[in-house]
């Protein structure tokens, strides 16, 4: 079982990116995704905060994968080929701005504008 931080850590671990990660009261993502939700790629929108409000988490009560004949994929093994392009384009940009090449920040700058997933 892996919380939201977890997912986010091991994320940013994968696509190699630098990222604080800070708590944020559902009010005030709530206050927040209300004005987000406009934008043409939201990062943020109220019915996320609704589904982050609650836990996703099978009851024990209910058949596991093994019951269901499914076996389970770990993270481990699926996440870097799922966030290599991510990767790559980050990598890609870091090393231009590392380079001072022309427009190397203002790639830099929209890279870290991006969303993480699209």
């Amino acid at each position: 079982i892996f919380s939201f931080k977890n997912l986010m850590e091991i994320m940013l671990r994968h696509t190699g990116q630098k990222r604080i990660l800070a708590p944020m009261p559902f009010f005030a993502a709530q206050l927040i995704s209300r004005f987000t939700q406009f934008l043409p790629n939201p990062p943020l929108t109220p019915d996320q905060v609704i589904m982050l409000r609650s836990d996703n988490i099978a009851d024990d009560k209910l058949p596991g994968l093994g019951d269901l004949g499914i076996a389970p994929t770990p993270i481990e093994s699926v996440l870097p080929h799922y966030l290599s392009r991510f990767k790559s384009r980050y990598a890609t940009i870091c090393k231009a701005e590392m380079r001072q090449e022309p427009g190397g920040i203002a790639r830099m700058a929209r890279a870290r504008s991006l969303p993480l997933f699209s």
